[in-house]
């Protein structure tokens, strides 16, 4: 008997807008909550998980935080934190339906796993990494006010240190600043939003010491807990503090 699958969706970035695309092409029932990254969480969709589990559905989990039990039959996708040696969710959901990745689903998918170095690995052009860079932001909101301060707080704090650039950002959106950065040749760099949110950007092994140190975190990336591998990243809300464990 052919398995009905009913999607769950997790926070919104451009690699999980195009699943929702595929999902809609395809037909396939899905729940979506608009969730913000940090409450994409199992539990918010506790009841309707339940309602297709009874209704002999195969509930399928994109990139949710597993914050309650769960039976075996649920299909759990993700490629973050304890996941990040598996291939980019929308990889995982064309395997799981039997479909082929297009070009620009593939650069996608290298973007989620690996940012500016994971479009460069899967030996995308200079025109395919601005772009898909350029929908990574867009998809982020970004205004060109922010594209503005966050050219100039990097290229500040670039000047100021290449090897280690300290970022300081009104808002928790980094990935202009990264692009600027990544543009002129930094591996390694550090985000410190006005909230409070941070993010490092760097050697897999230090976002995975990180995570070990701030296991609230998240962290991910194609190069997490690897030496010598920049793509990667660790994220959380400890501020200045990150600073103290670099």
């Amino acid at each position: 008997m052919k398995k009905t699958y009913h999607f769950f969706v997790g926070g919104y970035d451009l690699e999980m807008i195009e699943v929702v695309k595929i999902l809609i092409e395809q037909k396939i029932n899905f729940d979506d909550l608009s969730l913000s990254w940090a409450d994409a969480k199992v539990s918010a969709y506790e009841k309707r998980i339940t309602e297709m589990l009874k209704d002999e559905f195969i509930p399928v989990l994109l990139e949710l935080k597993i914050d309650i039990s769960l039976p075996k039959t649920v299909v759990i996708i993700d490629h973050h934190n304890e996941c990040s040696s598996n291939p980019a969710t929308i990889l995982q959901v064309l395997n799981l339906l039997g479909l082929q990745p297009t070009r620009l689903q593939s650069l996608i998918a290298a973007n989620d796993s690996g940012a500016y170095w994971g479009l460069k690995t899967a030996g995308a052009n200079s025109d395919e990494v601005h772009l898909i860079r350029q929908l990574e932001r867009s998809m982020q909101g970004f205004t060109p006010a922010m594209e503005l301060i966050s050219i100039k707080a990097a290229k500040t704090a670039f000047e100021t240190n290449p090897i280690l650039p300290i970022v300081r950002l009104p808002f928790s959106s980094f990935a202009a600043a990264k692009d600027y950065i990544w543009e002129r040749g930094g591996k390694e760099m550090v985000f410190i939003a006005a909230d409070g949110e941070v993010e490092y950007q760097g050697c897999g092994i230090t976002a995975a010491a990180l995570l070990a140190k701030f296991p609230a975190g998240w962290a991910g990336g194609e190069g997490f807990n690897k030496a010598n591998n920049y793509a990667s990243f660790f994220g959380a809300y400890i501020g200045e503090e990150i600073l103290e464990n670099l």
